[in-house]
């Protein structure tokens, strides 16, 4: 099962330590500047793991109906991917296909990040939700690739 990152992390800006603790600053953030919730996203693109671990902090707080940018949800998946391995030897790759099958990401931009990272069971997951021949197709190829690799391991 997925573990849960550090709940602080220690940064740096501008030549000055910082600590961080992403429950706290989402709090603050949701509170002060919530109109400006994507901007402190993406301005801690220095430190992906921080910046993975606010983005799930504030998806998982968000109540049905909550509207959150498709640029957030898409860079949440791109973050999972790149970051698969995460701190002590969490894999991330299943949390990727809950994920998915959970919310209602972007499918075109997801399904190009799982190709582009090989994340065979999401892609495999998007191919066969997106339907058509060659979807179905795609999907169980990999599916099969998927099942091969695992039972030879």
């Amino acid at each position: 099962m997925y573990q849960r990152a550090r709940e602080s992390h220690t940064c740096f800006f501008n030549s000055f330590q910082v600590v961080i603790n992403c429950e706290q600053t989402k709090q603050l953030i949701e509170r002060y500047f919530k109109s400006e919730e994507e901007a402190v996203v993406l301005s801690l693109s220095p430190e992906p793991e921080v910046q993975l671990e606010y983005l799930e902090k504030m998806l998982e707080g968000r109540q049905q109906g909550d509207w959150v940018d498709d640029k957030l949800l898409v860079l949440h998946i791109e973050l999972l991917c790149r970051l698969q391995k995460g701190p002590n030897g969490v894999n991330r790759r299943k949390k990727i296909l809950q994920t998915l099958k959970a919310f209602d990401y972007p499918q075109d931009d997801c399904l190009e990040i799982c190709k582009k990272y090989q994340i065979k069971e999401a892609w495999a997951y998007l191919e066969q939700k997106r339907g058509g021949t060659n979807g179905i197709e795609t999907a169980v190829q990999l599916q099969f690739e998927v099942f091969i690799s695992t039972s030879t391991c």
